[in-house]
């Protein structure tokens, strides 16, 4: 392996420590949330940030290899999830989410209608490829 290559791996492996120290944390913070009161944003913390502490993780542990279809469908489903409880925040007048004070519909609706629909085409994918083997 080459000196480039080699730095390459490195810089894959030292953003991936980086999502995933910054995700946990924002796990932790969620968590705090939760117990604190605010359960729609703390779960909502907790589902965003688990997907991206995931995908940093895979990618540490085997930086240049790409990301393995599990990390990719996992992700999804935890924006999707984080897209509905936007939605749900919304229309239930969350006070951080209160009606006409942000994006959070939109938000929630992109999140959900891009990401939702995504982790189904890569379930799909997922299932054939395996059943080709």
């Amino acid at each position: 392996m080459s000196g480039a290559q080699d730095d390459n791996l490195r810089g894959e492996r030292r953003q991936g420590i980086l999502l995933t120290v910054i995700g946990l944390a924002f796990v932790g913070m969620g968590a705090l949330l939760m117990v604190g009161g605010d359960t729609l944003l703390g779960l909502m913390s907790v589902v965003l940030f688990g997907g991206c502490a995931l995908v940093g993780f895979a990618q540490a542990v085997r930086p240049g290899a790409g990301l393995p279809a599990w990390v990719g469908i996992a992700g999804s489903i935890c924006f999707a999830v984080t897209g509905l409880l936007l939605i749900v925040g919304h229309l239930a007048a969350a006070p951080l989410l209160e009606p006409g004070g942000g994006m959070a519909l939109p938000a929630g609706i992109l999140a959900l209608g891009f990401f939702g629909p995504g982790a189904v085409v890569l379930i799909v994918r997922d299932v054939r490829r395996r059943r080709k083997r």
